[in-house]
């Protein structure tokens, strides 16, 4: 079967979350790199989980869109990506999560 990888279901979540993401806005909401993101939003299309259309402002850019099959997907998949997130998280006070993954986040920008 297929299994969603952090990455595909980092994608697949900011995609969720404001449909008709084109694939900058989506590196951006992730920090996943252009030739990686161009990549898994192939892989998660030819899944069926994302479908792209050309955006009406400008036809050289793709509206990427969350399909129903890969909503539900991706509410499968939350509840097991929220619990590793939990556990990495457990050891941190509540005060030190967000400092944390905001830290995490930069590294990621980074790397």
């Amino acid at each position: 079967g297929n299994v969603l990888t952090p990455r595909q279901f980092a994608i697949l979540q900011a995609v969720a979350e404001a449909n008709g993401l084109s694939q900058t806005d989506i590196m951006a909401a992730t920090g996943i790199d252009r030739s990686s993101t161009a990549d898994l939003v192939r892989r998660l299309v030819s899944h069926g989980w994302l479908q792209r259309r050309r955006t009406k402002r400008d036809a050289r850019l793709y509206a990427v869109r969350v399909t129903p099959e890969g909503r539900r997907v991706l509410s499968q998949a939350s509840p097991a990506a929220r619990a590793t997130e939990e556990t990495l998280l457990a050891p941190l006070a509540l005060g030190d999560r967000a400092t944390f993954l905001k830290a995490l986040a930069l590294i990621a920008a980074v790397a």
